[in-house]
């Protein structure tokens, strides 16, 4: 189990809040989806102080429009968790179907060695609402759960009378559907079963969900300094791994990545003279605006931007002729664009990176990486060794994204936060 989690589960149960898994982490690989937990509305602020002291934070209007998310990375592992936490039971796309089924469910909750869970009766009529009420029919990856589930369901516990006391299909019917594997008799259950559901609402409840997407857009607002994706240049010479790591972080980052690549020289600008040089130069600048701009609107989206190289590489010397234009030149393509929120500088001998690929001579690799680290203060460039496996490199690169994270979202931001009031996420 990620780090995180198990301090937090053990965390947890000292400090007797009432939470169970809605959908438990899938084991020791990293999560594939959000872990879900279910917490007791009135124990929500215990539940923010015991995820703060574990590490985790919240990130800032993100998440199910209902619910809350938090994020933690296990350093050692180089490993992401992403918490999503309710204090409701509501089905379909956006909630639109709420229920009375917490305090139940968390009363009938059993201990597993990963942290509690709701009971295998519960897990079975919470999983198939789930289904026919949010997706309208029941997906291939869940049919083996649901029919070796059913067998145990029960048809007097609380959901299923609750299902039958909406005058439509019965309980009983689908529990049987699913128990014999009838997945098309199901599938046409759905629709019936969300128009009884959505007649049973109070008038209250069948409301125009207007005014919550209208709060969680004022949230957005509130948080959009903070909530603005960050952007981060990946530095080095030939050979150090930079498209590696770019597509290492695109892998592991637990919020949506975007990848720019910002190289200003293309191959072949040696060779290239006369009216074609000036061209090319001429229209470098436009080209790393127009990059920039791209980033941005990735970045206005909550989006990190992975800059594979950036206008930093023309900070490096120049190269005869013509080194007084050049010069003056390289200065303002240098300054073209603004600084990204964090720069990376991947540091390899010349010789290692001839090795790795062939370009340049040694003494050319070492004289690029001598003149890259002459801009480490000037530029508050994190270096990272990069003489290290892959791996390693990129828990590096993750670690230091993270701090600038955690730095931009601030201390309202964390996961004492209790969250927006009366918080739901579809079950899963």
């Amino acid at each position: 189990m990620h780090q995180q989690l198990e301090a937090l589960t053990a965390a947890m149960q000292d400090a007797c809040i009432e939470w169970a898994f809605l959908q438990p982490p899938l084991g020791s690989g990293p999560p594939e989806d959000d872990v879900v937990a279910l917490v007791r509305p009135d124990h929500r602020a215990a539940f923010g102080s015991v995820a703060r002291a574990a590490g985790l934070v919240t990130v800032p209007a993100a998440g199910h429009p209902l619910s809350w998310l938090y994020l933690g990375l296990d350093r050692t592992a180089g490993r992401f968790l992403r918490l999503s936490v309710t204090d409701r039971i509501a089905f379909g796309r956006d909630g639109e179907f709420p229920t009375t089924f917490v305090a139940g469910v968390l009363q009938r909750r059993v201990c597993t060695p990963d942290g509690p869970v709701p009971s295998p009766d519960d897990a079975f009529w919470l999983l198939l609402l789930n289904l026919l009420l949010g997706e309208g029919r029941v997906s291939e990856d869940r049919r083996a759960f649901l029919l070796g589930a059913a067998r145990n369901a029960r048809d007097d516990s609380e959901i299923p009378r609750a299902i039958d006391d909406l005058g439509g299909t019965s309980a009983a019917t689908l529990r049987t559907a699913a128990a014999g594997g009838e997945w098309a008799e199901l599938d046409r259950a759905a629709r019936p079963l969300r128009d009884s559901w959505r007649r049973a609402l109070p008038s209250r409840a069948r409301a125009d969900p207007r005014p919550v997407t209208a709060g969680r857009l004022l949230a957005r607002l509130a948080t959009a300094g903070r909530r603005r994706g960050l952007s981060v240049a990946i530095l080095g010479p030939d050979g150090a791994g930079k498209s590696t790591l770019a597509a290492g972080i695109v892998r592991t980052f637990p919020l949506p990545v975007a990848q720019v690549y910002m190289g200003l020289w293309k191959s072949g600008d040696d060779a290239a003279t006369g009216g074609l040089q000036l061209r090319e130069a001429a229209a470098r600048p436009f080209r790393a605006w127009s990059r920039f701009v791209t980033a941005r609107a990735h970045q206005a989206r909550g989006r990190l931007v992975v800059f594979d190289r950036y206008v930093y590489d023309a900070r490096l010397p120049p190269s005869p002729p013509a080194l007084t234009a050049k010069r003056i030149y390289f200065w303002f393509l240098a300054r073209a664009c603004p600084p990204p929120d964090l720069a990376l500088l991947l540091d390899l001998p010349g010789a290692v990176a001839y090795a790795r690929k062939g370009e340049n001579s040694v003494e050319e690799n070492e004289s690029s990486r001598r003149e890259y680290l002459a801009l480490q203060e000037k530029l508050r460039l994190h270096v990272i060794d990069a003489t290290r496996s892959a791996e390693e490199v990129r828990r590096e690169a993750l670690t230091a994204i993270w701090d600038v994270c955690v730095a931009r979202w601030g201390l309202d931001g964390v996961a004492g936060a209790e969250g927006p009031p009366g918080s739901a996420v579809p079950v899963r």
